[in-house]
């Protein structure tokens, strides 16, 4: 398999007072983690054992301390912050848990917004792309709508579509399902094993056992340490999202989560 991203050693810490480095507090210890092209992995634990940081530090919008993250071979931890930014807006996607859409643009807009700034003489096919992103999310009716007219669900699947815009090596999701009913949370979460099974690479923490039951892989994380690993097969896997969701609790109980 094709590695994307590598963790190497990984350590992480935030000070109260960040002038003066005091008030140290350790969030990551010494994390190690391989992407492969391709994988769906899913990160778990308790809040505050460093599974945002995790994903915020791996992408390069947090510097890591010490360690490496390498890109295809790049280690991220070199680059200065223009080269993390441009890092991120060719080969990332990034969902979070609320969108973070502006006001003042339709819905559509909102999902051009960036690929427009960077190619913009490229805009009727960026704009085509998008429409067809949001048909294949089921928001294409939604396209001139003010996104304070749409569902919760809804804006989060024009998160999605403004995350696929750049087609990023990796997607990057931050408990994307936390403010979603049931309902909106399945279908989300329907559209990311979409996704995934089309070879999009994915990295998602999350909480939900549910969510995280649609993953090949889970990482389980305690006092900012991975302490356990679940792995379910892609092909041929028999095993039903109850029992995989009954596998996922009884680690999480296991470890006294």
């Amino acid at each position: 398999m094709e590695n994307i991203l590598e963790i190497k050693n990984l350590y992480k810490s935030y000070y109260e007072n960040e002038k003066k480095k005091s008030g140290k507090t350790e969030i990551l210890h010494g994390i190690n983690l391989c992407i492969n092209k391709g994988d769906f992995i899913a990160v778990m634990g308790p809040s505050g054992s460093g599974k945002s940081t995790l994903l915020y530090t791996a992408s390069g919008m947090e510097k890591a301390d010490s360690g490496e993250i390498n890109l295809q071979e790049k280690n991220l931890t070199k680059k200065n912050d223009n080269e993390l930014t441009q890092i991120r807006r060719d080969k990332f996607g990034f969902i979070f848990q609320q969108a973070s859409l502006l006001k003042n643009m339709d819905i559509l807009d909102n999902i051009i917004l960036l690929s427009v700034k960077k190619n913009k003489n490229k805009k009727a096919e960026i704009v085509e792309k998008a429409k067809s992103l949001m048909e294949k999310t089921g928001i294409a009716e939604l396209k001139n709508r003010e996104i304070t007219k749409v569902s919760g669900g809804q804006l989060q699947r024009a998160g999605i579509c403004r995350a696929l815009m750049n087609n990023p090596e990796i997607l990057f999701a931050d408990e994307l399902t936390g403010a979603l009913n049931s309902k909106s949370s399945d279908e989300i979460m329907n559209i990311f094993e979409e996704l995934n099974t089309e070879g999009h690479t994915i990295l998602l923490v999350t909480h939900d056992a549910k969510v995280a039951a649609k993953a090949s892989r889970i990482e389980f994380m305690l006092d900012g340490k991975i302490v356990k690993e679940l792995v379910f097969a892609k092909i041929n896997e028999k095993k039903t999202t109850s029992q995989k969701m009954e596998e996922i609790n009884m680690t999480m109980q296991t470890l006294g989560v």
